[in-house]
């Protein structure tokens, strides 16, 4: 059983405020709530209005940098601006009335991302997946990539302590890869160990392979028909092999391998069919370059790719918080066009 990421990851702005202040219909001094913007890292903004004149009032954890216009036990309350008239201040003063009343009963963890997030340095090409690798979460990571960063890419995993291999295919690449990983011509691999990444290189090795019989002459072209059969069952072995070398759950690598030519909207497509209810937002790969999971999946209800992607929004929220919360609103946001999500 993984663990639930973090409840605030789920907060709405009117939530947090609700935390906060409490009954948002209820002016304070004059002024009525107009709305509020919770940006994770750093505060609360409520917009006040009065008389169609407005006023900005943040919220920040204590220990934040920079000054302040209250102060309350666990928390720094200021303003943007300067105050329309002397109401406004009262207002501020109305609301630190609030959240004295409220803060004990603050969660730690709204306390820990209404202040300056954790030092970030995001690792080149994959960074979430990077992550799932150096916590344990995957065996192993692949990715398309350009020669021009394999260096950038061995620096980063030598100082986290991965392992990471490069291979320069352009033909093999050209025959699959679509979108930003059409431009690419080497095949990045990411492991905590050497036995995990052999494994990967080993079973895709096989594919590279077969892919360059293809594309050979007369006389390969005429030993592949001979072993049409052998070589449709070896690269089949090749590629559960090496979706089970990264990670992926076994019902979605079957799901992939009896839909072979199938383009990615179309393996989208089935996939949702063969949801039972709501698709899970966490497991929306309508766009490779910001989800959460990296492979195609059997239904936006598979169990195991959910748990999955729990535990990387997890680590991610506790790496990252700024970065997991946007990504979790977006696919929030988008998850309701995997239907129509192109290649």
């Amino acid at each position: 059983m993984t663990a639930p990421a973090p409840q605030w990851l789920d907060w709405t702005d009117a939530d947090v405020l609700a935390r906060l202040v409490g009954d948002s219909a209820e002016p304070v001094a004059g002024w009525r709530f107009d709305g509020a913007q919770f940006v994770v890292g750093d505060c609360l903004q409520i917009r006040l209005v009065k008389a169609d004149v407005p006023f900005r009032v943040w919220i920040r954890a204590s220990g934040s940098p920079g000054g302040s216009f209250r102060q309350t036990q666990h928390f720094l309350l200021g303003y943007q601006g300067e105050p329309p008239d002397p109401t406004a201040l009262a207002a501020i003063d109305a609301i630190v009335s609030r959240v004295e009343g409220r803060e004990t009963d603050v969660p730690a963890a709204l306390l820990s991302v209404l202040g300056p997030p954790p030092p970030f340095r995001p690792r080149p090409l994959f960074p979430i997946e990077w992550i799932a690798v150096k916590a344990g979460l995957k065996s192993a990571a692949r990715t398309i990539a350009r020669r021009s960063d394999i260096d950038a890419v061995q620096s980063a995993a030598a100082e986290d302590g991965l392992v990471a291999v490069c291979i320069t295919a352009p033909e093999y690449l050209r025959s699959f890869s679509t979108g930003k990983a059409g431009s690419g011509d080497t095949l990045v691999y990411l492991a905590a160990d050497r036995g995990h990444l052999d494994a990967a290189v080993k079973a895709e090795a096989v594919l590279i392979e077969i892919a360059a019989a293809e594309q050979g002459g007369f006389v390969a072209r005429l030993v592949r028909r001979l072993g049409a059969g052998d070589q449709a069952r070896k690269a089949l072995d090749a590629k559960r092999a090496l979706g089970a070398a990264l990670g992926y759950p076994p019902c979605c690598v079957e799901f992939f391998l009896a839909r072979p030519g199938a383009s990615n909207h179309a393996l989208r497509a089935e996939a949702l069919a063969r949801t039972v209810g709501a698709p899970d937002w966490r497991l929306n790969n309508a766009d490779f370059g910001n989800t959460l999971i990296s492979h195609f999946v059997c239904s936006y209800g598979c169990e195991p790719s959910a748990d999955y992607a729990s535990a990387v929004l997890t680590e991610w929220s506790r790496v990252a918080p700024v970065q997991a919360h946007k990504l979790a609103r977006q696919l929030k946001a988008t998850v309701g066009g995997l239907g129509s999500a192109a290649d």
